[in-house]
């Protein structure tokens, strides 16, 4: 999903909404449950890098400012 956002100002806003909605929440209580779906692990897995890999990348851009 998160792919497909075009742009940096996007995916910010989509993100936030998300982490808003409780995402991180909902993440942590299906990682941690027994008998998850696997796809559904992975995605959340998937999810959680794409915003590590997000927020180093602002570090790194406000470093330069």
């Amino acid at each position: 999903m998160l792919n497909a956002i075009p742009d940096q100002d996007n995916f910010y806003d989509v993100t936030d909404a998300l982490e808003e909605l409780g995402m991180e929440r909902v993440t942590q209580r299906h990682m941690n449950r027994n008998g998850a779906d696997l796809d559904l692990l992975t995605q959340f897995q998937i999810y959680e890098v794409q915003l590590s890999f997000y927020w180093f990348h602002v570090k790194l851009k406000l470093r330069e400012i």
